[in-house]
């Protein structure tokens, strides 16, 4: 069903995308060589090879009552999943990330340009606006009721209120000593960013579009955070242990980073007091031994190991909220694998 579900809909949403830009770009290409620039740069960062959850969560969630998908449906799939580029293209290069999918990130395409990295930066928070400006026109171009758009509006917003405040906690924690970062705070982080976002938002609105009552709304909510948190705890995993020629990452790249994850805080949380000086002093070190370093206390102190029994109880307890819906059987069976796959996926 999972396979199925997504070669159907994957393509469509894709094929929209394409769409969508090549009716955006004539605008652009009007102010000078930049405009030019940073449309390709948008256009070809949101269709780069991705899993498109999000959009796809949105058709799942229409299903749940109806048979069929109608365009206006479709067309905020689409802007949902511009809205994750979006978010992606701000994330990055507060992260310093310079690649996504195996691409250069969008910052980091404007500085293969040979600017400056600060201008980088600048243009990349520029090209992120205007594709939260594009989620809008085309929520707004669809053939919904006034009273429908003002609705997706709402959702959508009250997401990004959330995503905002997910953001702040994950910016701070970066900078916070070790010793002070609370597991609770990574969690909570997990659900508002990850959680609500990326699962509950999009299958919510879906479901609230075909007109599904409060206490189902509830419930499919209620299993977003929780396959959503799966699926943080999941990239944690891959962010540490992950196969570079899978994730387009190199080995610990969360490592590498400084990340304070669920992986990091647990090891430490568990560690001696050998292993808590190792991790403070080699967390964010590029050099190959800190980071195998810190990758064997992750397992020696059983943080792998924890990670990998929370994930796979999330999801167990997501799946169960599922089993007394009363929703289309296919699409509940859907959401089942979904879940399952979210932490069994290699990228």
């Amino acid at each position: 069903m999972l396979k199925e579900f997504l070669s159907t809909w994957v393509p469509v949403i894709n094929e929209r995308l394409e769409t969508f830009f090549r009716e955006k770009e004539a605008l652009p290409r009007k102010f000078t060589e930049i405009n030019s620039r940073t449309i390709d740069f948008i256009r070809d960062f949101t269709l780069s090879p991705g899993k498109r959850v999000r959009p796809v969560l949105v058709i799942a969630g229409y299903l749940t009552r109806e048979e069929n998908v109608p365009n206006s449906v479709l067309d905020v799939a689409t802007a949902v999943e511009m809205f994750h580029a979006f978010l992606l293209t701000h994330d990055d290069f507060m992260d310093r990330d310079e690649f996504r999918r195996g691409q250069p990130t969008v910052w980091k395409r404007y500085e293969n340009l040979g600017v400056s990295r600060h201008l980088a930066y600048s243009l990349a928070v520029v090209a992120g606006d205007l594709l939260y400006t594009y989620v809008f026109q085309r929520i707004l171009g669809t053939d919904l009721s006034p009273e429908k758009k003002l609705g997706v509006i709402e959702r959508l917003l009250e997401t990004m209120e959330l995503t905002g405040y997910g953001q702040n906690i994950d910016l701070y924690l970066t900078e916070m000593p070790l010793e002070k970062v609370r597991l609770d705070n990574v969690l909570l982080l997990y659900e508002l960013k990850t959680g609500v976002y990326t699962i509950s938002f999009p299958l919510t609105l879906g479901a609230w579009l075909a007109g599904c009552d409060e206490s189902t709304l509830k419930v499919l909510h209620d299993f977003g955070v929780k396959a959503g948190t799966a699926f943080q705890i999941h990239d944690d995993i891959i962010g540490v242990f992950g196969d570079p020629e899978k994730t387009g990452k190199p080995v610990g790249s969360d490592i590498r980073e400084g990340k304070r994850t669920f992986l990091i805080v647990e090891a430490y949380r568990r560690g001696s007091e050998e292993d808590r000086r190792v991790i403070e002093e080699f967390l964010g070190r590029e050099d190959e031994g800190s980071v195998r370093r810190v990758m064997e206390i992750i397992e020696s102190t059983g943080a792998l190991e924890e990670a990998r029994r929370l994930e796979k109880s999330l999801t167990e307890e997501a799946v169960a909220l599922l089993e007394p819906l009363d929703i289309r059987e296919d699409i509940k069976q859907f959401l089942k694998e979904f879940a399952v796959y979210l932490i069994r996926r290699e990228k």
